[in-house]
């Protein structure tokens, strides 16, 4: 069994409120205070009169707004941003105050209850809270950091050997998760084949998802990366679903796979220091996932799936298996970042004129005659309306990207895909998914 030299956690609770409605539990809050219960975290002193404080606010401005129908999430995060509380002569946001128990609770639980062998780096992203990154960095670099288009720096930098400590404040889930990678691996020396890179989102995901991974990192020695596969449910909306299934099957076509990449997006996956050290990512914001994925399929890197835990056995957060009336408007610019990525890396781009509706034609087909193995062998639930949906999302994404592209006409016989990887990887591939995935060499 491999033994684990470092061990570093990176937890972002991007895109989560820290206050939602009383049905709707997915948010920093109501996971914090799961999560002490779940796992017996005493909070003693000034901390336990803080939390007190902060449940009655809490409970305060949920009763208030429940009473006045007010269903959207955006109230509860305002009014957690107006709330201030008074603490031993000073006066604090609510929202700080809700970060700071979220913090201190999920650091002694990872410390204390689940890596319990070692002492983990760990990188708790919550917002509002600024960032510290610590890098080897020099003035061209400094220069450089245009590159992370969502980043804003906050306050001073102090230099110290080389070793620049930065805080960035405005900044987006894959900005953030690419200069984390960088600071573990260049400057905090995490890239040994032994050291360990976790990420796991703050939600939804259930921490024993860690515990799991990690022994299956310690067993397997031939594998250097592992991606989370959510077989008990996506834990996102039907129609982000199938729109990911497509984004999946994007890939899986362009590398002539013949069986179905079941999950490349997951926010649980595992990698090793020495493979975190040669991944180009380029991601700004929710596409981090599938730039990981990318990257570990361009470099040829050798992977396995490990199953995640939902953080509700019985079907975590069912308020979101229904698709919402303002889903679309929140998701579209993601949909097209996605899309832009995957053509980006894998130089779709000008091969065909109308490759992506013609891939989506493609996979209308695999989706009507595949729709009970989509459930039963990847999880997926597929929404009823997909057609709808499917034609929504040509008409707001596809078209979108495909908007001055050149190439041949939409004549399938013509397309040839750009040779990514390399027939023996390609088969290796196909050897891993061909007892757990669906077969698409059938289609087009």
């Amino acid at each position: 069994m491999l033994s684990m030299r470092k061990i570093a956690v990176i937890m972002p609770f991007y895109g989560k409120p820290h206050l939602a409605p009383s049905d709707r539990p997915d948010n920093i809050w109501d996971v914090t205070i799961k999560r002490c219960k779940d796992y017996k975290i005493k909070l003693q002193g000034r901390l336990k009169e803080l939390y007190c404080e902060a449940k009655r606010r809490v409970e305060q401005i949920q009763k208030r707004l429940e009473e006045q129908k007010i269903r959207a999430v955006e109230t509860y995060e305002g009014e957690a941003l107006r709330e201030t509380i008074e603490f031993e002569g000073r006066t604090f946001p609510l929202l700080n105050i809700i970060n700071r128990l979220a913090r201190v609770v999920h650091t002694r639980i990872i410390e204390e209850r689940i890596i319990k062998h070692a002492s983990p780096i760990l990188y708790l992203m919550l917002p509002e809270d600024p960032i510290m990154f610590l890098a080897q960095i020099n003035i061209s670099d400094i220069l450089g950091l245009h590159d992370i288009q969502t980043a804003v720096p906050l306050g001073a930098f102090d230099m110290a050997c080389e070793s620049l400590s930065i805080a960035f404040r405005a900044i987006h889930k894959g900005d953030a998760v690419r200069l984390i990678l960088a600071s573990l691996t260049k400057a905090q020396g995490l890239l040994s084949y032994n050291d360990v890179i976790l990420h796991i989102d703050g939600t939804g995901i259930s921490l024993r998802s860690i515990e799991n991974g990690l022994n299956v990192f310690q067993r397997r020695e031939d594998i250097a990366a592992f991606l989370g596969r959510r077989t008990h449910g996506w834990m996102i909306s039907s129609d982000r679903q199938l729109i990911e299934l497509y984004e999946n099957y994007v890939i899986s076509k362009a590398l002539g796979l013949d069986y179905l990449l079941p999950d490349l997006q997951c926010g649980f996956w595992i990698l090793r220091g020495s493979t975190a050290g040669r991944l180009n990512l380029i991601a700004h914001r929710f596409e981090i996932e599938l730039d990981i994925a990318i990257e570990l399929l361009r470099r040829e890197v050798r992977f396995t799936y490990v199953d995640v835990i939902p953080e509700d056995d019985n079907g975590v957060n069912k308020w979101e298996q229904d698709s919402s009336s303002n889903e679309w408007y929140k998701w579209r610019p993601y949909h097209i970042d996605k899309l832009s990525l995957i053509e980006t890396k894998l130089k779709l781009r000008n091969i065909c004129k109308g490759i992506y509706s013609m891939l989506l034609s493609a996979f209308k087909d695999f989706v009507k005659n595949h729709q009970d193995d989509l459930k039963s062998t990847i999880g997926v639930q597929i929404p009823k309306n997909w057609e709808t949906v499917l034609n929504k999302y040509e008409e707001h994404v596809v078209k979108y990207i495909q908007r001055g592209a050149k190439g041949c006409e939409d004549e399938r016989k013509s397309v040839k895909y750009p040779k990514i990887v390399s027939d023996d990887y390609r088969r290796w591939l196909n050897e891993q998914l061909k007892d757990s995935s669906i077969p698409i060499r059938e289609d087009p």
